[in-house]
């Protein structure tokens, strides 16, 4: 019993590690840039998070 509940505390600390380090990145980042590819031609947007933080999730989520 004990040791089920050492793997288990391992492997959440593994995986707190893994959520951290794989968001990292986001955190200092500049503003995200997206780029739109269209048969007119490409263009490009910057989002700003603390401006409006939906609308950059809603982009990260698609």
């Amino acid at each position: 019993m004990n040791g089920e509940l050492c793997m288990k505390a391992a492997l959440n600390l593994i995986k707190l590690v893994f959520v951290f380090f794989l968001f990292l990145p986001l955190v200092h980042a500049a503003n995200p840039v997206v780029e739109f590819e269209t048969n007119q031609g490409n263009f490009k947007i910057e989002l700003y998070p603390e401006k409006a933080p939906k609308t950059v999730t809603n982009f990260y989520i698609m």
